[in-house]
């Protein structure tokens, strides 16, 4: 064997080194890439989620008409009742009676001599409670139905929807934080897999013969592993053509009198 010169083994051992580390780059660089591909898938569906929960709750504020009674003023006098809201008697015939508990509002045809008023309407807001001659009073105003639009808020709707809008920017930052890092790990990747090839051919030229499979299996095996715990189709594409491009590799390692030219394709 012809003797190696100490400056061609120095750089041969550099070149080695430079390969190995490369290597080591390349296999964090995946792990790093994957880890961050399945938070994001999972973040991307905790956000669509969220977004459907939002949609369901929008509305959490309507508006709504209801009937309620209402005075109005009016030219004539009535008997009042002070705890049901409504008329005994429209238009009564007595004398103008002051404040309520008078013993003369047994008089009015409300109540008909009676202690209890008979009005029908006034009857139908009892709710078992008994309206006496103690408790209307004159006025000329009038209890009259009227329909409004109030607004009404669901609180638990309105949690909900407040909480899943909350959630989801946080989320949707996180997504886009995750996309970046990607990006920026994957062109780290591109870059470390290039430079990888080119040290090979170097050391290939500089060590006929020099053997790097063994090496590299590691990488096809972890990589292997990786696609066979991942799920999502397009990720296990994309690390497939990771795992070719090394299988090349290695062939291209083994026939160095190939001239073609290796490159690694994304899919």
């Amino acid at each position: 064997m012809r003797p190696i010169a100490s400056d061609t083994f120095s750089a041969v051992i550099e070149s080695r080194n430079r390969i190995m580390t490369n290597i080591a780059r390349i296999q964090i660089q995946l792990n790093i890439i994957t880890e961050l591909a399945e938070k994001l898938d999972a973040a991307k569906k905790n956000s669509s989620k969220l977004d459907s929960q939002a949609k369901a709750n929008k509305n959490w504020k309507k508006n709504q008409v209801i009937q309620m009674p209402e005075q109005i003023v009016v030219s004539y006098k009535n008997t009042l009742c002070s705890i049901h809201s409504c008329n005994c008697h429209i238009k009564c015939q007595l004398q103008y009676i002051e404040g309520m508990g008078s013993t003369e509002f047994k008089r009015c045809a409300a109540f008909g001599s009676q202690d209890i008023c008979s009005n029908h309407v006034c009857a139908e807001f009892r709710n078992n409670t008994k309206c006496t001659f103690e408790h209307p009073y004159h006025d000329y105003k009038e209890w009259r139905t009227t329909e409004k639009t109030v607004e009404v808020v669901y609180d638990d709707m309105q949690q909900l929807y407040h909480a899943s809008v909350t959630e989801k920017q946080m989320l949707d930052v996180e997504i886009d934080h995750n996309k970046g890092r990607i990006a920026f790990i994957k062109h780290a990747s591109e870059m470390a897999l290039i430079e990888l090839l080119e040290e090979c051919r170097d050391m290939v030229q500089k060590v006929k013969g020099f053997n790097l499979i063994a090496y590299i299996d590691v990488v096809l095996e972890a990589l292997n592993k990786n696609i066979e715990d991942i799920q999502d189709v397009v990720r296990r594409v994309e690390l497939k053509a990771k795992v070719d491009f090394f299988m090349a590799l290695l062939i291209n390692l083994q026939n160095s009198q190939s001239s073609n030219r290796l490159t690694y394709s994304r899919r």
